[in-house]
């Protein structure tokens, strides 16, 4: 593992160790994933009620941004090990930001799919922040997903729509519809087929979008 760039040096590589722990880790569960992979330390991108941030930027490259405003470091630690197994989980299920392009539908599942991952596999905030779909209607989840389902390339998307369902919408003041809508979908998919998520990799995401027609 290569560290090849950094934002705030003398704190990131406090990291370095964890981060090569973490991959350890995420590497028995998922084997599928690469030997060796580079980390890109970020300055942008730290999820709203996290510590940190992260991005898939190609198969063999994850981005990591790390708030140095906290000074509880072991809870900066809980929290990059949570990103950091969301974003090895969307390397192994081959989607990244130099894969693709994929629909905004696709792009809902495969987020969907990394935060129950990382539910289940670290101790994770997501439960309670954009992995919440119970916190809503059913209703309103299908709404989101009717929604989600017209945008047929995701990368087509002007900045402000896509930060609107993806982070936050200020029309309404709710976060993560995307995360939530796909969290929901890959839930019941996965208990309903009897699949384990770290055995989701291995599966198509259109054998769910197929299962919604």
């Amino acid at each position: 593992m290569k560290f090849i760039n950094y934002i705030n040096e003398s704190y990131e590589r406090q990291f370095e160790s964890d981060i090569k722990q973490y991959y350890k880790e995420v590497r028995m569960i998922l084997p599928v994933l690469p030997k060796n992979i580079d980390i890109y330390f970020k300055s942008n991108g730290i999820a709203h009620g996290m510590n940190t941030g992260g991005y898939a930027y190609s198969p063999k490259i994850i981005s990591i941004a790390i708030s140095p405003n906290n000074t509880d470091i072991n809870s900066v630690r809980k929290d990059l090990k949570a990103t950091f197994f969301h974003e090895a989980y969307h390397i192994a299920h081959n989607y990244t930001g130099a894969t693709g392009p994929f629909s905004l539908l696709e792009c809902a599942i495969q987020e969907g799919a990394a935060t129950i991952f990382e539910q289940e596999y670290t101790d994770s905030k997501s439960k309670d922040l954009y992995g919440n779909f119970g916190q809503h209607p059913t209703s309103l989840l299908k709404e989101w997903l009717e929604q989600i389902k017209t945008i047929k390339n995701a990368k087509q998307m002007s900045t402000k729509d896509n930060n609107s369902i993806t982070f936050y919408d200020e029309t309404d003041n709710i976060r993560w519809k995307l995360y939530k809508t796909g969290t929901w979908l890959v839930n019941q998919y996965i208990s309903k087929n009897n699949i384990d998520i770290k055995d989701f990799t291995n599966k198509d995401v259109r054998l769910l979008i197929n299962s919604l027609k």
